[in-house]
Formats: structure tokens, sequence, C-alpha cells
């Protein structure tokens, strides 16, 4: 019987951790801090939504990384919600503390127009790559 427990335990961790919501649930409620607010789920970008678009860039400025090596081309995977604010910037490869800070700090401050997919804005989650060279 412990064996059997430990068994279906497993197997729902995994079922919950694969699960996605139908792409015309389009929202979830939050948990925790933001109870009672309900926030849009990312969709990954593909077929039949249209992408986000810069309206506003800011670029990092390396001034506070002074003596470090700058240089190469870091993945990012941002969260570009309905509105076209970055709700969520994490690095995906590897850089120096000072680099990851002015990075993620320059695109958490850029503005998209948001994605669209049938017609009305949709928050999606994609990968964006920073040209880092020393001038």
């Amino acid at each position: 019987m412990r064996k059997a427990l430990g068994f279906l335990v497993i197997l729902f961790v995994v079922a919950a951790c694969r699960y996605e919501a139908p792409p015309d649930s389009g929202r979830a409620s939050s948990s925790g801090s933001n109870a009672g607010r309900e926030e849009a789920i990312p969709l990954r970008l593909g077929e039949g939504i249209t992408a986000p678009t810069v309206v506003k860039r800011v670029r990092p400025d390396f001034a506070e990384c002074d003596g470090e090596e700058l240089s190469g081309r870091p993945v990012l995977e941002v969260v570009v919600d309905e509105t076209g604010s970055v709700r969520h910037a994490h690095m995906l490869t590897p850089v120096t503390p000072c680099m990851e800070r002015v990075i993620l700090s320059s695109v958490r401050q850029s503005r998209f127009r948001p994605a669209v997919m049938n017609g009305r804005p949709v928050a999606v989650v994609f990968n964006i790559t920073v040209l880092v060279e020393k001038r």
C-alpha cells in the first residue's frame, strides 16, 4: 500500500507540472500576494500569434561594469503582458553579476506593442538575445 501511494504522489506531481491551460482560457487566478487579481497565462510565441514589437528600447549602460569583460550574446527569457509591459525577465545564459543587473534593468524598462492572437492582445513568453560589444 505504501509503495502504491508513493507512486500516485509522484504521478500527480509530474502531471501537475505538465499542465497547460487551453488556449481559449487565457486567464488564471493568481495565488499568494496577488490573490483576488487575475493574471493572464503567458503563451509561447508560435503560429497564430503576432510577436510583440519594441516601442521603447532602453539600452544597457555598462559604465558601472568598468574593468569587466564586456562581450557576448546573453539570452534572456521575457514575459510581456497584454499592455506591452515586461512582467518577468531572467537570464538563460550566465554572465557576470554586473552585466546581469544592467541587462535585466534595461529590458524591464523597455516597452512593447503587445503580441496579438485572434485580434486581441495576449501575454507571451519569448527569448531575447542581447548583443554586448565593447566600444
